[in-house]
């Protein structure tokens, strides 16, 4: 009888490799959600200080509005005080004092004017930033959304995985099983084996007495003993009966009901397979009170 192992091959052994992919894609996945709540309040303190900005350049405009007046006032004190002091009715240093007010109102509408410029370059900045947002929103949810995908692709991978079906390599009867449910298993591991391309068979020790009742070709029954580990009954032939007798293993050797002869019983190719080694009952069919009634064991399958 040809055995046949089935074992877990390399292609199965993506298991680990699924997972690897799948913690790598949700790592990506958590990193970009993280990305994506650093980047809105990014944007929320971009508008925050926008709104700064622009309410520091409304009032800037207001005062810069009332410094002009101011310097147009001191502008006209000035000149009115050089009329004065032309026909003699003021002193220079009258005019002098007129003349440093107007040009100190001058300065402060011009340091108005600078720090008008340097606000409105911080909001061009702010506003460069922020057109940039929706950019780097897209570019952050397109790999979260790409590995998103893959999690879901190792996920189900990984679902496949947990219902593999392992293919024999051949056809057969399942003899043993090696691997047990919920064992973690490594390639090339045994599951179990299988008897492929030959038919079962049962080798039967029977007394030498009983020898002559025994043909090649007589129909066989056979039933398990045990009903813990199925039931049922499956036929067979009388392959073969040894010339010679087996060697003695039991007390009294030399006796005749200690001589025993090797009977080998053939069941044909597709009959369901019994557990290797399971005690049976076998009995010929033309007569069901045979010597086969006394023969409990099956040594070899």
């Amino acid at each position: 009888m040809a055995l046949v192992t089935v074992r877990l091959g390399a292609e199965e052994s993506n298991h680990a490799a699924s997972v690897h992919v799948r913690s790598a894609a949700e790592s990506q996945v958590r990193a970009s959600d993280a990305e994506l709540a650093q980047l809105n309040s990014e944007a929320a303190g971009l508008s925050n200080q926008i709104q700064a900005l622009q309410a520091q350049l409304q009032s800037l405009d207001r005062q810069a509005l009332l410094q002009i007046e101011q310097v147009e006032i001191a502008q006209q004190q000035y000149e009115r005080s050089s009329e004065l002091v032309t026909r003699g009715m003021l002193s220079q240093a009258a005019l002098d004092m007129r003349r440093n007010q107007y040009l100190s109102e001058q300065r402060n509408a011009a340091a108005l004017d600078e720090r008008k410029a340097g606000l409105l370059r911080q909001l061009a900045e702010l506003r460069a930033a922020a057109a940039a947002i929706p950019g780097r929103r897209a570019r952050i949810t397109a790999l979260s959304d790409v590995a998103a995908s893959n999690s879901r692709l190792a996920t189900a991978a990984l679902e496949s995985q947990s219902r593999l079906v392992v293919r024999a390599p051949a056809a057969g009867i399942v003899g043993a099983i090696t691997a047990r449910a919920g064992e973690a298993v490594q390639p090339a591991r045994p599951l179990l084996q299988i008897s492929a391309g030959a038919p079962i068979e049962a080798e039967v020790p029977i007394a030498a007495d009983a020898l002559s009742r025994v043909k090649v070709g007589q129909r066989v029954v056979a039933r398990l003993v045990s009903t813990g580990v199925g039931d049922g009954r499956i036929e067979g032939v009388v392959a073969s009966v040894s010339e010679t007798p087996m060697p003695s293993t039991t007390a009294g050797e030399g006796a005749a009901d200690s001589i025993r002869y090797l009977v080998r019983v053939r069941f044909p190719p597709g009959t369901r397979a019994w557990p290797a080694g399971a005690p049976v009952r076998l009995s010929i069919v033309k007569d069901a009170r045979s010597l086969f009634q006394r023969l409990w064991d099956r040594n070899e399958q």
